[in-house]
């Protein structure tokens, strides 16, 4: 173990993934500084994929930067409509929300409330997407995808509706909305399976183990992919657009 480790946690002002407080480690290399913040629900091969990736940030570094400027989303939790709104407008200037449904004790109503007052917010040109955590079954994504669409106004894409590639694929064939993958592709397998289906990757580089095996998962073969981050400080919140 390397002895430059050091424990961080950030208290939530919101609730996110049933949690308050957001906690992790960071370590020091000779490249620079690695990020290690795995929920607590992941397990040992999960985490370790994170381990991998936050070593290779510390001890070999980023690849050069190809760009200066990259565009984010802002991130909507399962808030009220009213807080959904005002969340858009404190953003900075964001045109993209990701927006959180499937929320438990919530309904379909809330959640188009919370649709509404996003793209109210973010005005015609904006993009929304929305993420369930895998929280539905096939028909249901279906189903609430058919009514969240028009509640936002359209969805660039919904995020891991469902939780298996077999059940992403069949919402995909039954919906017109893009699907993206996050929670099923966190194994090489899963990643090569779901990247037949020609469809989207929400990806960090932990997910995968470091930039190396995300870059090769995207190619092999290509499709279209977006970084992600699953609310962490700045070391590994810079490693996905690196």
């Amino acid at each position: 173990m390397p002895a430059d480790l050091h424990v961080w946690a950030v208290p939530l002002r919101t609730r996110f993934r049933g949690l308050t407080v957001r906690d992790g480690v960071v370590v020091r290399g000779d490249a620079g500084w690695g990020e290690f913040s795995p929920f607590w629900d992941y397990d040992e091969q999960e985490s370790l994929a994170w381990w991998q990736a936050a070593r290779e940030a510390a001890d070999d570094g980023w690849p050069d930067p190809v760009r200066d400027r990259i565009p984010v989303n802002v991130t909507i939790p399962a808030v009220d409509a009213e807080s959904a709104h005002r969340l858009v407008l404190a953003s900075g200037g964001c045109t993209t929300a990701k927006v959180k449904v499937a929320e438990p004790g919530q309904s379909l109503s809330d959640e188009m409330a919370r649709l509404e007052a996003v793209r109210d917010a973010l005005g015609p040109s904006g993009a929304i997407r929305v993420d369930a955590n895998a929280a539905w079954d096939v028909d249901t994504a279906v189903a609430r995808l058919f009514v969240l669409d028009r509640a936002a106004g359209g969805l660039e894409y919904a995020e891991q509706p469902v939780p298996s590639v077999d059940d992403l694929a069949a919402v995909r064939r039954r919906t017109h909305v893009p699907i993206a993958a996050d929670e099923s592709i966190r194994q090489s397998v899963s990643l090569f399976m779901w990247n037949q289906t020609n469809a989207l990757i929400d990806g960090y580089d932990a997910f995968s183990g470091g930039k190396m095996p995300a870059i090769h998962a995207a190619l092999s073969p290509p499709c279209s992919v977006d970084a992600v981050s699953a609310i962490m400080i700045g070391f590994a919140l810079s490693a996905s657009p690196a």
